[in-house]
C-alpha cells in the first residue's frame, strides 16, 4: 500500500451495463458491474453481480462517510472475495483501495480519487440501475432499499 501523498489523483467511476441485466425466478437483478479506477475494473471489466442489491449497499457505505458517521466505508461485491474500501484523505479527496480476501487480505489497486467523483459515479450508476428496473417493472423490497438511499444520498449530497 502506497502513502496517501504518494498517490496521483485519479477518475473513479462505477460502470453498469443495463442492457446485461436480468431477472432471476426469485425476483434478484443481476448484470455486469464494475469500479474503475482510471483504466483500471475491478474486480474485473463487466463483472457479473447483483447491481440492485450491491448498489444499495454502497450508497449506504457512501452516506456514513458524507455525513461524518464514519471516517471510511467498504463497498462489498456479492459474488466472490471483492471489495473495495473508500476512506477519507481530505474535505475533497478520498482514497480507495480494491480489496480480495482469499487467503487473507491483499490490496490489488488503489488511488487517490476526489470525493465528488465516487459521489456523482455512485448516485449516476444508482439512477442506471433503479431506471432500468423500473422501465422492466421489476419492483421488489430490495429496489425500494435502492430508491431511499439514492434519494437520502442526494438529498444529503445536495
Amino acid at each position: 500500500m502506497s502513502s496517501p501523498d504518494a498517490l496521483a489523483l485519479t477518475q473513479f467511476s462505477v460502470d453498469t451495463f443495463p442492457e446485461t441485466f436480468a431477472r432471476s425466478t426469485r425476483g434478484l437483478v443481476t448484470g455486469k458491474i464494475s469500479a474503475r479506477l482510471g483504466d483500471k475494473s475491478f474486480p474485473e471489466a463487466h463483472w457479473n453481480d447483483f447491481v440492485v442489491v450491491i448498489i444499495g449497499w454502497w450508497l449506504h457505505e457512501i452516506l456514513k462517510i458524507l455525513t461524518g458517521t464514519a471516517a471510511s466505508g467498504h463497498c462489498r461485491f456479492m459474488d466472490g472475495p471483492y471489495w473495495f474500501a473508500i476512506e477519507v484523505q481530505s474535505n475533497d479527496t478520498v482514497v480507495v483501495r480494491c480489496m480480495e480476501e482469499r487467503q487473507g487480505t491483499k490490496c490489488v489497486l488503489e488511488a487517490l480519487c476526489t470525493r465528488d467523483s465516487v459521489l456523482r459515479s455512485m448516485l449516476s450508476a444508482a439512477a442506471s440501475v433503479i431506471r432500468k428496473c423500473q422501465e422492466e417493472s421489476w419492483f421488489s423490497s430490495d429496489l425500494e432499499s435502492l430508491v431511499s438511499a439514492y434519494e437520502t444520498l442526494r438529498t444529503t449530497a445536495g
